[in-house]
């Protein structure tokens, strides 16, 4: 795994990985994640080593987050998990440079997150969730998330929020990542 050093404010020395699926796998399923070092080390001594010294601190996107630290503690505690109150449509598909359909509903699902049945194309407006949206590429086009929104009723959000979630291992707001549409469904007209 690709990493590099940085220091944390008492001036020790932590790894951080690059936010890649295998990371981002490993994290929501509060898996150890380790740095190289502890290969090298457990083949130098001929043993195990402990992990602790050598786990990843975060990753090279958002920095010292302690995530995959919290996300094993939390697993492994028992704490709910974290995309539990939320429900997910997807995207038919993204662009290349997105993780695919079948990767974000297994992060999703890992995660706690429920996966509502059909694709965003094929949901029909009327299914009333609160807290369902449709994981869209961030790059989605105002008029492509007014469409989604008019056809199935879900908020469109932008995938990016399932990842930076994970890459924290902390619910974020989701203002910033709600793809902005402009409800246009009929006004109630006043009568004279």
């Amino acid at each position: 795994m690709a990493s590099n050093t940085a220091k944390r404010q008492d001036g020790r020395q932590c790894v951080l990985g690059k936010r890649t699926m295998k990371y981002m796998q490993g994290v929501i399923n509060g898996k150890w994640i380790v740095s190289f070092d502890w290969i090298e080390q457990c083949n130098k001594q001929w043993r195990w080593v402990p992990e602790e010294p050598y786990e990843l601190s975060g990753d090279m996107n958002h920095g010292i987050t302690d995530a995959p630290r919290r996300a094993r503690e939390s697993l492994r505690d028992c704490k709910p998990k974290l995309f539990r109150k939320f429900s997910f449509c997807f995207q038919d598909s993204y662009p290349d440079k997105y993780p695919s359909t079948a990767v974000l509903k297994h992060l999703v699902t890992m995660g706690g997150g429920k996966v509502l049945a059909g694709s965003a194309k094929h949901r029909r407006r009327g299914v009333s969730n609160s807290n369902g949206f449709v994981l869209c590429a961030p790059d989605l086009m105002l008029p492509d998330a007014n469409c989604i929104y008019q056809q199935c009723g879900l908020e469109p959000l932008s995938l990016m929020w399932v990842l930076d979630c994970i890459s924290l291992y902390r619910t974020m707001p989701m203002d910033t990542f709600k793809l902005r549409h402009v409800d246009i469904s009929p006004t109630p007209s006043l009568s004279t």
